[in-house]
């Protein structure tokens, strides 16, 4: 199951989204400000957070920003919710990290297929570094061992 974390200050639209989620079978994590989501994405770890940009005590940006930081929170992928959309702040929010931006007002199918193509990419790269490493395992012992027989038959 993927975990997601919604971090949205209009609580009733917070609610819905989590409510879309869980109906799509991922486990919903919610945060009414960029300091509280922090907070449970250093805990929780989830496999996406959804953040708005506009939020009190701590902005969506500063939120990306901080996630940043952090090597563990700086591999999650994070797409913003504006209600503006000016080109000034998209280019922002992507220099700070952002994954993807959808404006509001948003239909849930945009929503739905905007986590689900960053949870995939997610999981593509892990599948990738996996692979890497186990070839890296296997090959290791194998070439460490051949100058040695040389040395040994001597």
């Amino acid at each position: 199951m993927h975990s997601i974390l919604i971090v949205e200050d209009e609580k009733d639209l917070r609610e819905n989204l989590a409510e879309l989620f869980r109906n799509e079978g991922y486990e919903v994590f919610q945060a009414a400000d960029g300091e509280e989501g922090l907070n449970i994405a250093s805990v929780m770890f989830p496999d996406l957070i959804l953040s708005d940009i506009r939020m009190p005590r701590m902005d969506g940006l500063k939120l990306l920003e901080k996630l940043q930081e952090n090597p563990e929170t700086s591999v999650i992928p994070v797409v913003m919710l504006t209600a503006k959309i000016e080109a000034e702040n998209i280019r922002e929010g992507m220099r700070c990290g952002a994954d993807d931006y959808l404006t509001k007002p948003f239909k849930a199918k945009d929503v739905l297929e905007s986590v689900s193509s960053r949870i995939r990419k997610k999981e593509n790269y892990y599948t990738i570094l996996e692979e890497a490493r186990n070839s890296f395992v296997k090959n290791v012992p194998h070439e460490l061992r051949t100058p040695l027989i040389s040395i040994l038959g001597f």
